[in-house]
């Protein structure tokens, strides 16, 4: 503005070439400084930079004698104007190049969170899902969670998962668990968890640990499946093959069921009085 002001009353002439000159520049500059704070877009930096070196080329050309010039010789003072320049353009461009990268990362991590997220989305529509700190303490539960249970969010939230332990498994069981998932590898397993009104649930369990930079477990998120229908099955069946086993028992011979195919036959029912027949144990029959 002082450079302006002064050139414009020596020649009122090229008032208007100085108004050009002094805007290109000062807008160069603004743009610049723009760019480097804006997250580094490369347009706007590349457009400065050209806005800049005009305006600063028209200030040379139409104030030879200007304050900027007149500060040393005008050879030494075009090298400093042009040493700006190129000290400008090189910081904008490493610096834009840096926004640039990280722009790039940022938008990996934005697409990384949403497949997270759509995965979380899936998981909670199907799977019964908790997450516990280190100490075992649940910090977070779904939807699924609660249903099953019969808990609410806030009962479970700073519990233990001790709150739906059955006492079907046994300490050791428990212990060998924990001492997996600590160590930092995954665990499966089935587990008969007991609901809040008193019912048993079981549920096919994945607890997979969560580690720090140091390998460390700090969270363990645990993904399971309601398999008690299954585990219903499973009882009927052994109950009716029981009762099967004992009316079989009561009969003089040896009664038996065998699957037959191209391989050979297999033995898949033999009541009691095979041993006094035969002489073969039931499960020699049966392995």
């Amino acid at each position: 503005a002082a450079i302006l002001f002064k050139r414009h009353k020596e020649h009122p002439e090229n008032g208007f070439k100085y108004i050009v000159a002094c805007s290109m520049a000062c807008m160069g500059l603004l743009d610049g400084l723009h760019s480097l704070t804006a997250a580094g877009n490369a347009f706007v930096w590349l457009h400065s930079c050209a806005t800049l070196i005009g305006g600063i080329l028209l200030l040379l050309l139409f104030l030879p004698n200007s304050i900027i010039i007149t500060l040393s010789n005008q050879h030494a003072a075009k090298w400093s104007v042009a040493l700006c320049l190129a000290l400008w353009l090189l910081l904008g461009t490493v610096l834009t190049s840096q926004n640039l990268k990280q722009e790039e990362q940022d938008e990996r991590n934005l697409l990384l969170q949403r497949d997270n997220n759509a995965i979380l989305s899936s998981l909670n529509m199907h799977a019964i899902i908790s997450v516990a700190d280190r100490a075992g303490r649940i910090i977070e539960v779904n939807d699924a969670f609660c249903r099953i249970s019969g808990y609410s969010r806030d009962e479970l939230i700073g519990a233990n998962h001790r709150i739906v332990n059955s006492g079907v498994q046994t300490k050791e069981f428990w212990i060998s668990m924990w001492a997996t998932v600590a160590a930092g590898t995954p665990w499966r397993g089935e587990v008969c968890n007991r609901a809040k009104d008193g019912h048993l649930y079981w549920v096919d369990a994945t607890i997979v640990p969560l580690k720090d930079e140091s390998g460390t477990p700090t969270m363990y998120i645990a993904i399971r499946t309601d398999i008690s229908a299954r585990k219903r099955m499973e009882v009927n069946i052994k109950a009716a093959e029981a009762r099967l086993r004992h009316i079989t028992n009561t009969l003089p011979g040896v009664v038996f069921r065998v699957h037959v195919n191209d391989k050979g036959m297999h033995y898949t029912f033999v009541n009691d009085k095979v041993m006094e027949v035969r002489g073969f144990s039931v499960d020699e029959l049966l392995a």
